[in-house]
């Protein structure tokens, strides 16, 4: 199984996504191998020194990859970053398995593409509401949003094998942009759970 996101812990600023990813890792450790695609943005002026990256447990190997602008990652989802998306289209297909935590950008360009030559990995996909509607956002941002919505959104709806939900509204976004596979809601209570373990 194969974990990919743009940051990961212990990056307090993106905090929320990322404590439900470590605590979905945790969980599938206990039986299955579990690596993890990222990069070291920690926030918008810095990144994770080696001596604050999570250090390899059994069963969870977490890869940070150096990330070109922080600034770019913390504050417009752009994530840019060789070494990342060279591993994900080099590795994909170690994995029976992926575990996609980002919705829009150049990180779901390179999974997709990735997943392209490797038809027999499952692509699990969780929102965390990247998908709710755009609030207080200026009208060019909209503008750019809704036609990435109409051309590329429709190819990771049609790839998603299962999607995990925190809520059943948030299964409402999804059917928005057309998604009427398999979905699990898995409620907060598993994250305090998990947090309170292994954090």
């Amino acid at each position: 199984i194969v974990q990919i996101l743009g940051s990961y812990m212990p990056a307090a600023k993106f905090g929320g996504v990322n404590r439900v990813m470590y605590s979905y890792a945790n969980i599938l450790r206990e039986l299955y191998p579990v690596d993890v695609i990222t990069t070291d943005v920690k926030d918008e002026n810095t990144r994770l020194k080696d001596s604050e990256k999570l250090s390899k447990l059994k069963n969870l190997n977490v890869n940070y990859y150096k990330v070109h602008s922080a600034k770019l990652s913390s504050n417009n989802n752009i994530t840019l970053s060789i070494g990342f998306w060279l591993s994900i289209i080099r590795n994909m297909k170690n994995y029976s398995h992926c575990h996609l935590a980002e919705f829009r950008g150049l990180t779901v360009f390179f999974v997709q593409v990735a997943l392209y030559f490797n038809k027999d990995v499952k692509l699990i996909h969780s929102g965390f509401g990247m998908l709710g509607k755009l609030n207080k956002k200026g009208p060019i941002k909209t503008f750019i949003v809704y036609v990435y919505d109409q051309i590329f959104t429709p190819f990771l709806m049609r790839r998603i094998d299962l999607v995990l939900v925190e809520s059943e509204l948030e299964i409402l976004d999804y059917k928005r942009f057309g998604y009427n596979g398999h979905y699990e809601v898995i409620p907060h209570f598993v994250e305090r759970m998990q947090n309170e373990k292994v954090i």
